[in-house]
């Protein structure tokens, strides 16, 4: 197994907190630095100018490279897979010399762990194809019966990774990899630039939706974009509820995985509830859910207003049509209430399976019926005790929508403290419906732009799964359609601009339809900044400017190599290591 980074101590981590600056632009100023001393040394020894530019490849060269570029630009966007593709499989010349240069910062990020993500996503497509249900599984919430094909060769196997060890290996790579690519996301977040709305709002971009958390909590604590006292609303264009509990893929697999990733659950916890830097924000996000930052953010009360707080889900029709109907309330108003709990997720999952277990034997007849009643009613008495218990394991809801809530109504009594939330569902094609339940308020604004077609993790469907599934490429109906969503976002931001006070937008890859080809984060920018390009930083042109890695775009599993960078999530890793430790004990008995 590859070793375990030390993000604390990793060379380009160091360099890019003391530099401020986000990973590409630190790999930048490393090279900039480098060429200006090697010029100066040569100056001495009386080199001309022209001369050093010959030689040494120089800026000029790099700008014309469109692959260096776009490395650049994938690092700051922390786009892991598209930079290792550049690295290795692109024709960047720049690159290709760069990288054999141990001395700079890019070949250590390169030779260190770059090419083992680039060499695991190369061996996946292989044998990927028939695992990727599980993954997605995995990345969604945390569990992952079995990493890797369970039929090898048309044959049924119990320990897939005994018998295939190239994948074990690169599984195993991947799970090292984890912990010094969430410091180097992490830096990301720290250290990019906003953007700035035509009015002058500050825009974020992310790649998975956890981080909108910290974006939200750095702009709702600026009184300047949010005067205190004023009523705040939080809207979500997305196909996706994310109202999920923020943490509940910790609680099983924090055990295994905190000696990859060292976390003081305690702190982790209490930063939910008082967190107030930008760095304890990210720190948070960072170990949330992609589909869990909405419940904490609205429990912090920042949007709260007379007692409620306002939560508006711009939701597509063809959202509502490919999921499920327990997955999506209908369109129009509905309540929950969202507070913490003294017991973690896990221990709400096992009074759920107390509860399935006892109630039928309470029904049956005689003694078996009245030990079954007993037992239940000593049980709903701890449940009670738990109501009441003091301390902060979670943050959960309830709702009479079973769609709602993330606890059932018959152990509600666990939330303590609830808030009560308005949940405005609204058709993006309803103008008038969208502006009416803003009214006046201050909007904080987040955009998924998988609202404007979505797909399953790596392309894969099935009838069991419950989310949104519209990809809208697949005519030129469709095609229309997406444009016409786009356009939707457009017309509502035209009428809103003024009240749009800050804005995150997430990219979502592994969900969003054909993002490669159609780049909606990229027309979702220009709406916000149009006929200002500037006065915005880098990012901005370089989303507009950017291109897919070659090699990756015409990979036969490109949609499933796209996801691999969900592998390097507190989610999947989690998952990885645990499933990583019941094979190792597996592979004991077959040798016993």
């Amino acid at each position: 197994m590859a070793a375990i980074c030390d993000p604390t101590s990793d060379l380009l981590a160091r360099y890019a907190h003391a530099s401020r600056l986000t990973l590409g632009d630190a790999i930048l100023q490393d090279l900039q630095s480098k060429r200006g001393q090697s010029k100066r040394g040569q100056s001495k020894r009386g080199q001309s100018k022209r001369g050093q530019s010959k030689r040494d490849g120089g800026t000029a060269n790099q700008k014309a490279d469109a692959h260096f570029q776009n490395f650049i630009h994938a690092l700051n966007m922390n786009d892991w897979l598209g930079a290792a593709y550049f690295l290795y499989a692109g024709d960047s010349q720049t690159l290709q010399r760069l990288v054999q240069e141990e001395n700079r910062l890019l070949a250590h990020l390169g030779n260190n762990y770059l090419a083992l993500l680039y060499a695991a996503a190369e061996h996946f497509d292989k044998d990927r194809n028939e695992w990727r249900g599980q993954l997605q599984e995995a990345y969604q919430f945390g569990t992952l019966p079995a990493y890797g094909p369970t039929v090898i060769n048309g044959t049924p196997v119990k320990a897939p990774y005994i018998f295939k060890s190239g994948v074990a290996q690169h599984g195993r790579n991947l799970i090292s990899l984890m912990p010094i690519f969430q410091e180097y996301e992490k830096i990301n977040q720290l250290y990019q630039q906003p953007a700035k709305t035509t009015e002058g709002a500050p825009i974020r971009f992310t790649q998975g939706h956890n981080w909108s958390y910290s974006h939200a909590r750095l702009d709702l604590s600026d009184p300047t974009l949010f005067p205190p006292n004023t009523k705040r609303v939080l809207m979500n264009w997305d196909a996706h509820r994310d109202l999920s509990p923020p943490f509940g893929h910790l609680s099983r697999e924090l055990a295994l995985v905190k000696g990859l990733i060292p976390h003081d659950t305690d702190r982790l916890l209490k930063l939910v509830q008082n967190a107030s830097s930008k760095e304890e924000f990210v720190e948070v996000a960072g170990m949330m859910s992609i589909a869990g930052w909405i419940l904490p953010l609205l429990h912090t009360k920042e949007f709260q207003y007379e007692d409620v707080s306002e939560l508006i889900i711009v939701l597509p029709k063809e959202a509502q049509q490919t999921s499920k109907e327990d997955y999506w309330p209908p369109y129009g108003t509905h309540e929950m209430q969202i507070g913490h709990t003294a017991v973690d997720f896990e221990e709400i999952e096992n009074f759920y399976d107390l509860l399935d277990a006892l109630q039928p034997l309470a029904e049956m007849p005689g003694e078996a019926g009245e030990k079954g009643k007993r037992a239940l009613k000593h049980l709903k008495k701890r449940l009670a005790a738990f109501g009441t218990m003091e301390g902060f394991e979670g943050v959960q809801s309830v709702s009479n929508d079973p769609r709602l809530r993330t606890v059932r109504q018959s152990v509600s009594c666990l939330v303590q403290e609830p808030r009560d939330i308005k949940v405005h569902i609204v058709d993006p094609d309803n103008l008038n419906a969208i502006l009416e339940k803003i009214g006046t308020a201050d909007i904080y604004l987040s955009v998924d732009v998988d609202y404007a077609g979505t797909v399953h993790l790596g392309g894969w469907q099935n009838v069991a799964n419950s989310i949104p599934h519209y990809p809208l490429n697949n005519s030129p109906e469709e095609e229309a359609r997406h444009l016409q969503l786009i356009e939707c976002f457009e017309t509502f931001y035209r009428k809103a601009a003024k009240q749009i006070k800050a804005v995150s937008i997430a990219n979502s890859p592994d969900y969003t339809a054909d993002e490669s080809r159609r780049r909606p984060a990229s027309k979702i920018m220009d709406i916000l900044t149009q006929g200002t390009a500037q006065a915005q930083p880098g990012w901005i042109s370089g989303a507009a400017g950017r291109i897919a890695p070659p090699r990756l775009m015409h990979h036969p599993f490109r949609g499933l190599l796209i996801s691999v960078a969900g592998a390097l999530g507190i989610s999947l890793t989690a998952a990885l290591f645990w499933h990583f430790l019941r094979t190792k004990n597996l592979q004991r008995e077959t040798e016993a």
